[in-house]
């Protein structure tokens, strides 16, 4: 049975409609979804109930998933403002971005099954191989992310599983690590959308203005 894995679709639900079509003419019957959901697109809703229809699928949480849950945020911050003032546009779009999702989400009643995602996903393959799926790097949302330089021992252990193949969206290298090890997963939604590129304010903020530090 092949598996289909996705990451940040970051609610743009016509990029993720063109993956599922995409993966279901090479026969993918399972899924799962890693994390960066909802934020910064504009259809978040649909976006969850396109992926909550999907077959075997399961899901993680991701860094955006905790923006749009609690009142964490990713840079600049209000201290950064106040050194930086130039920077408080960029402030107000974050702020406005998250707040308008989280009450889309909510008003359609899918803030719960957000809340209850895991920060992982697991399973065995025929060989033996135990197979874990995360956002960034096990067992949180965030950190380091499972790329090239990092020690399959290290891994191991984080995951507490040995025999590791693992998956994560924070590699940045698609492939870049050996098979049997890891696979980076690209962007689906914002990062490499031509329309939020040509027009996103959004995209823009994403990453930190130069001389802020990404927590």
């Amino acid at each position: 049975m092949k598996l289909g894995l996705v990451s940040d679709i970051h609610g743009h639900r016509h990029a993720l409609e063109a993956v599922v079509a995409d993966a279901a003419r090479h026969g993918v019957e399972r899924w799962w979804a890693l994390g960066d959901l909802v934020a910064i697109g504009p259809e978040p809703v649909q976006t969850l109930e396109l992926l909550a229809k999907l077959p075997a699928v399961q899901v993680t949480s991701g860094t955006t998933e905790r923006y749009v849950l609690t009142e964490d945020r990713p840079p600049p911050y209000p201290d950064d403002v106040i050194t930086r003032p130039e920077l408080l546009d960029v402030y107000g779009v974050i702020q406005r971005s998250f707040a308008w999702t989280c009450g889309a989400v909510a008003a359609h009643g899918w803030l719960d099954w957000l809340r209850d995602l895991p920060l992982e996903v697991r399973t065995v393959l025929p060989d033996g191989t135990a197979v874990l799926g995360v956002h960034a790097s096990p067992g949180r949302d965030d950190g380091e992310g499972i790329t090239p330089h990092r020690r399959v021992e290290e891994l191991e252990r984080g995951a507490g599983v040995s025999a590791l193949a693992a998956a994560s969206r924070a590699s940045g290298a698609p492939g870049a690590m050996p098979v049997g090890l890891g696979a980076g997963l690209d962007d689906v939604g914002v990062e490499r959308d031509p329309v939020a590129h040509r027009h996103g304010r959004l995209a823009r903020w994403w990453r930190p203005p130069p001389g802020i530090r990404r927590d």
